[in-house]
């Protein structure tokens, strides 16, 4: 997330510098590029670029400084809930980053990448990122669907001590792909399956798309 912020941060300084086309010309004035940005599309850009994460951190190395201090241990993890729904401003910034394309095609030509490397790089970038999104959202459903009891039993089962450590979110966020990747390419191995209705109708949803997708693709 912090990565993420940073890298959204760094575009907004970097369009500053970034001329553009006015009438068949290109302009590189600073002072002309500056204006055109802040009239244009800074205001999308910073409001959807709010450094959440960095909030977080702080709050939460906060949080363990003021450990005797319950009252505000609370009303700081519950500030922190408050935030976590600003990420899903960065999705139609993502969105916005479509721009990018111009400059891969570009990149593209001037290389002389063939069209079948190409094609082949979209459909396998666009495959990983169909299961990372489905992965997680896998995961959401878990947690919203399971009692804490039925998670923490979920996590034993698959050798994982804790989800609060670095090593238990890599662990947990694996296991999810790689549940996604089974059920998207073969019809599951049995090991990983829904425990509630909630997950029974999130794969039956992500098995037909799944199926879509690769009949697509042959």
């Amino acid at each position: 997330d912090i990565f993420v912020d940073s890298f959204f941060i760094i575009d907004i300084m970097i369009s500053f510098s970034t001329g553009f086309i006015l009438h068949g010309k290109y302009v590189d004035r600073r002072s002309t590029v500056a204006k055109n940005y802040l009239a244009n599309g800074f205001l999308f850009d910073f409001f959807t670029s709010v450094p959440v994460s960095y909030v977080q951190l702080y709050t939460y190395n906060m949080c363990l400084k003021r450990t005797e201090d319950t009252a505000s241990d609370a009303s700081q993890i519950k500030f922190m809930r408050i935030l976590k729904p600003m990420r899903w401003f960065k999705i139609a910034r993502l969105l916005k980053m479509s721009k990018l394309k111009d400059v891969t095609n570009l990149l593209v030509d001037r290389l002389g990448v063939p069209p079948r490397v190409i094609r082949m790089s979209a459909v396998v970038v666009g495959i990983f990122l169909g299961v990372h999104i489905f992965a997680c959202l896998f995961w959401f459903v878990k947690i919203m669907s399971c009692s804490s009891e039925e998670i923490e039993e979920f996590l034993f089962s698959k050798g994982i001590s804790s989800i609060d450590s670095t090593e238990g979110k890599i662990r947990s966020y694996v296991t999810a792909f790689y549940f996604i990747v089974t059920i998207w390419t073969t019809v599951g191995f049995g090991d990983i399956s829904a425990d509630n209705t909630g997950e029974q109708l999130f794969l039956i949803v992500t098995m037909f798309l799944g199926s879509i997708i690769f009949a697509t693709l042959i």
